[in-house]
């Protein structure tokens, strides 16, 4: 019985590997642009929000036939805009600016053949900031879309949520916390 339950096992698991061998990686370039707010909890704070324009080259890797693994590096850019309150009750407007560089380690599953799902951290370093916090840390990813398999390249269209810094890498970071939601363009060579 124990043999024939290692040999189940053994075909399985070839029949897994040449199933995945079907399945393509891909390393595709990435561009979104998206709207940016930080959120904030504090009563009086300044409303910080505006548009973000990202970049990067991912790199996915398949190891079952709906779940893949994907990372790489992204740049991003904000360019913001900050309004308040001075604490003269004046209103204040200004123009601000920050940029990340972010690594995100995302799991994929595709079903009905063209649609995916992807979720995972995302390890953002912030590189420079008009603003008087700072937004390193590890955060989240989530995003549902499709996928266009041509031959030996790959469309990828998808809305897309981030939140950064859950869990920051700097003991002074503000009560302020950074949102993404926008739309991904990503096309890719299939090897």
């Amino acid at each position: 019985m124990r043999i024939l339950l290692s040999l189940l096992l053994v075909i399985s698991s070839l029949a897994v590997k040449a199933q995945v061998v079907k399945k393509k990686n891909t390393l595709s370039a990435n561009y979104a642009i998206g709207y940016s707010i930080y959120m904030t909890d504090a009563t009086g704070a300044a409303s910080i929000n505006g548009v973000g324009h990202h970049a990067g080259i991912h790199y996915n890797r398949h190891f079952s036939m709906n779940l893949s693994f994907e990372t790489g590096l992204r740049y991003t850019h904000h360019a913001l805009d900050v309004s308040g309150t001075d604490g003269n009750g004046l209103p204040y407007e200004r123009k601000g600016k920050s940029s990340f560089i972010h690594a995100p380690f995302l799991v994929e599953y595709n079903f009905l053949s063209y649609l995916f799902a992807q979720l995972g951290p995302t390890v953002s370093v912030q590189l420079d900031s008009e603003l008087d916090n700072n937004q390193s840390g590890i955060g989240v990813w989530g995003a549902f879309g499709a996928k266009f398999p041509m031959k030996n390249y790959e469309l990828k269209v998808y809305p897309y949520y981030q939140s950064q810094s859950l869990i920051s890498f700097s003991a002074e970071n503000s009560y302020y916390s950074l949102q993404n939601i926008g739309l991904n363009v990503g096309f890719g060579y299939r090897f």
